[in-house]
């Protein structure tokens, strides 16, 4: 539904918080539509054909880690790679449960970021996400990939 169908219903909207305000605000990483050529194409690859975000906890634990916060990724991992495993477990989840659910859980296998200049190697832990089909700002159809406790 669109905002104006919902105010027919519901009444006016006091206040709204939009999906391009949060990625303005940096609380939702566009992957769909970004500087980065490649992460555009990688989303295509997947076969991902709509508008798909990720929260920044999320991206930041699962794919890269946020320049001066003090962590790097762990040795042998590279952004892209960790970007196509996140995509790609998301596309098997939807192909294996079928296409008429609008939440999608997932798991995958991340290995956790390490302080700047740390030998450590860790090993990779299971993670739980969630992918929310719904509707953009316009009422089209985006995907939003989160942590299994986010909204």
């Amino acid at each position: 539904m669109t905002i104006t169908e919902l105010e027919d219903v519901f009444g006016p909207v006091l206040d709204r918080y939009t999906r391009q305000q949060a990625i303005e605000d940096g609380l939702l990483v566009d992957l769909s539509n970004t500087t980065d050529d490649w992460i555009p194409a990688m989303v295509r690859e997947a076969g991902i054909t709509i508008p798909v975000a990720m929260t920044t906890t999320a991206f930041v634990d699962c794919v890269s880690p946020i320049e001066g916060e003090g962590l790097e990724l762990a040795p042998g991992q590279d952004i892209k790679g960790r970007l196509w495993d996140v995509l790609w477990m998301f596309v098997c989840a939807v192909r294996s449960g079928g296409r008429d659910r609008s939440e999608v859980i997932y798991q995958l296998r991340v290995v956790p970021n390490i302080p700047i200049s740390s030998k450590q190697n860790p090993r990779a832990k299971l993670v739980t996400l969630k992918a929310v089909i719904g509707g953009d700002d316009n009422g089209e159809p985006c995907i939003t990939i989160m942590y299994s406790h986010e909204d």
